[in-house]
């Protein structure tokens, strides 16, 4: 969660960066609370228009769990999407694109958690994974009912409360909420339910998923698909809030994480998935991950 927080200082996302901080604020308006070295969790409220959100299609390489409880919105996860009731938890694994994305202005009220697989581990024990979490599919939904979504809200304010606190006491409080919540969820919930990505947005995406290292630009998606530029990139942005030439990149940068951890150079990397230039490439990485790519493949290279 390290790169995390570093991203958003460096790009001023945060307004306090005390060092050995444990609560973010960020310019948003919410709180980011880092509850223990492996996971983040926070409470979002915002009011948002077409023009301040955000959110567009990205990927990291750790877990995102979503507890939505207001907002027209709907989650785009791959090619798979939901459309979510109160109290739906949707989580993205590692390494697919994703997002959020507004169908109406208003207030989108969620909480979030960013965690990696070490998080569930207790004195060097592993916590049993949740059954939803351990399931690599592309897009994992939970509908509580509302029973259940009662209970589990009332975890979730309480560990805010803990976290609010802003000392080690309330971080353990914290923790011991977060993890009954994810085994009451994972006992008692039952599956969301999930469509697909329109066909023809989804054949660009898939495209791009494709052809991403020789693709030389967006006329060329464009014209594969006898579309003009400009209808191209607005169909693509109308669903993904991200332009087609941002799209690349990240997918460029997405399976060059994947080589790197796989053992292969920086040099290798950058030219396997189509940059042209070592500069450009490292450029690109540190805007999307937070860290070098240098530096992503020694975090990798220890990682047990």
């Amino acid at each position: 969660m390290k790169n995390y927080i570093r991203k958003r200082i460096e790009t001023g996302q945060y307004t306090n960066t005390e060092p050995g901080a444990y609560t973010f604020q960020s310019n948003k308006g919410w709180t980011d609370y880092l509850i223990h070295q492996n996971l983040i969790f926070s409470h979002r409220s915002s009011n948002y228009t077409s023009a301040t959100f955000e959110e567009g299609l990205h990927r990291h390489d750790y877990y995102e769990v979503i507890v939505y409880i207001s907002g027209e919105v709907e989650y785009i996860c791959e090619n798979e999407v939901s459309i979510p009731k109160p109290g739906m938890v949707v989580c993205c694994p590692p390494d697919k694109m994703h997002t959020a994305r507004l169908l109406a202005d208003g207030v989108y009220e969620r909480y979030v958690f960013y965690f990696d697989r070490e998080f569930f581990k207790y004195c060097g024990e592993e916590i049993p994974l949740p059954r939803f979490i351990n399931n690599f599919k592309n897009h994992n939904t939970l509908q509580p009912d509302e029973t259940l979504f009662t209970r589990l809200r009332s975890l979730l304010g309480s560990a805010k409360e803990a976290a609010a606190r802003k000392n080690v006491t309330g971080r353990v409080l914290a923790y011991s909420y977060i993890i009954q919540f994810f085994l009451l969820l994972d006992g008692s919930a039952e599956g969301g339910s999930n469509t697909r990505l329109p066909e023809n947005v989804a054949r660009i995406k898939n495209y791009i998923d494709t052809y991403y290292s020789s693709i030389e630009g967006v006329s060329e998606i464009a014209a594969y698909f006898f579309y003009s530029r400009e209808h191209a990139s607005r169909l693509f942005r109308q669903y993904f809030n991200i332009t087609l030439s941002d799209y690349l990149m990240q997918r460029r940068v997405a399976e060059s994480t994947r080589l790197l951890a796989e053992g292969a150079s920086v040099a290798d990397s950058c030219y396997s998935v189509g940059f042209r230039s070592i500069s450009s490439y490292i450029n690109a990485f540190r805007k999307i991950t937070g860290c070098l790519p240098s530096e992503y493949k020694k975090k990798k290279a220890i990682k047990p």
